[in-house]
């Protein structure tokens, strides 16, 4: 693995907010989560910050709440989040970075001869009770944040 980034995905990544911005003429709230998302990216890969578990979980918890974050005013037609979209995103979040190191228990062999250390690697136990643990809060907790129907809640 080289430590030099690919300019040409940095530079394709980079122009994507650019054109959004000044050619297209997208309002610069949704240019502005293009740019958090296109900076994520590069940070992710070119910049290898994926092989620390915890800049990986970051840096997927700040590509996920910009995208969410855009499409959340594109669809509610809003240059601006109003509280109940900032409340979701931020909690959608925290369940993110909570959750994502799921993915990474299928391929420890080769994370490991990548040189990556995710989460499992790091703390085999931890990570698995994190997983087993997490879903059954985050769902109880929402219940309760969104006051939604106990009832129907846990049915859910």
């Amino acid at each position: 693995m080289s430590n030099i980034p690919c300019w040409s995905n940095v530079f394709a990544l980079g122009i994507n907010p650019f054109l959004s911005l000044y050619i297209w003429r997208i309002p610069h709230q949704f240019s502005d989560c293009s740019v958090i998302l296109t900076a994520t990216t590069i940070i992710y890969d070119e910049l290898e910050l994926s092989y620390h578990w915890m800049t990986k979980n970051l840096c997927a918890v700040f590509g996920y709440s910009s995208f969410e974050a855009g499409a959340t005013m594109l669809l509610s037609n809003s240059p601006s989040l109003n509280s109940h979209s900032v409340k979701a995103i931020a909690l959608s979040s925290i369940i993110i970075f909570t959750t994502i190191h799921a993915q990474d228990f299928s391929d420890v062999d080769g994370d490991r001869t990548l040189g990556r250390v995710t989460f499992p690697m790091y703390a085999p136990e931890l990570s698995r009770v994190t997983i087993l643990v997490a879903p059954p809060l985050w769902s109880w907790a929402l219940i309760h944040v969104w006051n939604i129907n106990p009832f129907r809640g846990y049915l859910f």
